[in-house]
């Protein structure tokens, strides 16, 4: 994941967020415990320590990505 897709999955998940009237929990989301009240109905998302990428979660060492150890597949929908 380049930087331009990893900000592009960060909008969209904070304007969800806005969309859905989760933004103090969205916001406050650090992932060290797993998924928690996120939900993912398809593609290529993971929770976990991230190694490619932005090598480094924004706060702790947990992050939530597609495909935290390298690149996404070419033409992926997730």
């Amino acid at each position: 994941m380049n930087c331009t897709s990893f900000l592009v999955a960060a909008v969209f998940l904070w304007i969800t967020g806005i969309a859905t009237g989760q933004t103090s929990s969205l916001l406050q989301t650090d992932f060290e415990s797993g998924i928690g009240d996120w939900f993912v109905d398809n593609g290529l998302w993971e929770v976990g320590v991230p190694s490619a990428g932005p090598d480094m979660a924004f706060s702790g060492q947990h992050a939530a990505g597609t495909v935290l150890n390298g690149n996404y597949p070419v033409n992926a929908n997730t």
